[in-house]
């Protein structure tokens, strides 16, 4: 039970100002759908919920909060509910943010759809930093969640669903920051095996798919079915379309992958070919990638499992420096149509957890005293 009711938010623009509408879809998301409504009932003027079966009591929740609520059996395609939650949609704008996700704006609403209002016709995204907090780890990247109604905006994919619109992307300070990791292992084991169905249901339709090949990668790496995992990422990345690394700065993580997953074959061998397959892949990527932090941070671990200070040094140096850019990055406008900058993260980085951090000075202090 909701301990208090909120008032609803006003589902028609005020004072003519351009209207936001927010589209989502819940099913049991009692835990976190109230901050993520909260976080964004002041600044939409309407709140668009596709429920597809709660069982709890989201329904209830959502109404407390003034939203639209449209029933809607899930029927395991993640794109079918978003783009019903869309069409149901009156907004100029619309907002896509999920229950276990909340939006931070330091700028108030009306200046916010005034910003909006005084866009370029031919801007009809804009992209919010999205940082995933996984328990002391906080991963970031970049991606469009405001579009444009008119720009045709509209989802394909059952799972890892992807935005297709008309039009170009601006940049913002916006922050959403998203909780989905952060569940217990009961509720982990249940999203990974639903994402691993629906990930085989997008190969079984496409053998070809090389972005479901490129997420299966974690599901098997989460099973600790690293030679899965290989497998898949090798065939993903010889299905790419394209081999210029600016156009598959998505898939550098991959390379990330391959080389974890030989050297957790490592750890449990010990045998010497998955210590080379490891620093080959790590190579390989860094040479696309040369100053991607998880790539970096492998090769020092890899130079300190060898007992090699210069090249533990090589790749902690490029890695404390990538990690000091990622810490501080450039300062970005309100609304900046110039998105070059969009490479430097559009992935989730995973060696920057305080235990990351500590290691990366353990390993040199380890190293330096044995070469005394």
């Amino acid at each position: 039970m909701l301990c208090e009711v909120f008032l609803p938010v006003y589902c028609i623009a005020r004072g003519g100002i351009m209207k936001l509408s927010a589209c989502m879809i819940v099913k049991d998301e009692h835990d976190m759908l109230p901050q993520c409504l909260q976080s964004i009932r002041k600044l939409c003027d309407e709140i668009i919920v596709v429920d597809t079966g709660s069982t709890d009591d989201s329904v209830q929740i959502s109404e407390s909060f003034g939203c639209k609520v449209y029933h809607h059996p899930w029927q395991n395609d993640f794109s079918l509910h978003r783009n019903q939650s869309i069409k149901y949609s009156t907004g100029g704008w619309i907002l896509i943010i999920d229950a276990d996700e909340n939006l931070v704006s330091k700028v108030s609403p009306e200046h916010f759809k005034t910003k909006l209002e005084k866009l370029p016709d031919e801007v009809c995204g804009l992209v919010c930093t999205i940082k995933e907090k996984r328990d002391d780890n906080t991963g970031k990247w970049y991606g469009n969640r405001f579009f444009r109604k008119s720009s045709g905006i509209h989802y394909e994919n059952c799972i890892h669903n992807q935005p297709k619109y008309e039009g170009f992307s601006g940049m913002t300070d916006l922050v959403i920051n998203h909780h989905g990791y952060s569940l217990s292992p009961e509720k982990m084991k249940a999203k990974y095996k639903r994402t691993e169905t629906l990930l085989k249901q997008r190969l079984a339709n496409n053998p070809e798919d090389y972005e479901a090949l490129k997420y299966m990668v974690d599901i098997h790496m989460a099973n600790r079915n690293f030679e899965d995992a290989i497998a898949c990422g090798t065939k993903s990345l010889e299905l790419l379309p394209v081999i210029s690394p600016e156009k598959m700065q998505t898939y550098s993580g991959l390379y990330f992958r391959m080389a974890k997953s030989y050297l957790s074959m490592w750890s449990e061998t010990e045998k010497k070919e998955h210590a080379d397959r490891a620093v080959q892949w790590a190579q390989h990527g860094i040479k696309l990638f040369p100053d991607d932090i998880d790539l970096n941070f492998t090769m020092a671990q890899i130079g300190y499992r060898a007992d090699d200070y210069n090249m533990y040094k090589k790749y902690a140096d490029v890695y404390t420096k990538a990690l000091h850019e990622y810490d501080n990055p450039p300062e970005l406008t309100q609304f900046e149509t110039e998105i070059d900058s969009l490479a430097v993260i559009n992935r989730s980085v995973f060696s920057v957890a305080k235990e990351h951090r500590d290691a990366i000075g353990m390993m040199r202090d380890e190293l330096l005293r044995g070469n005394v």
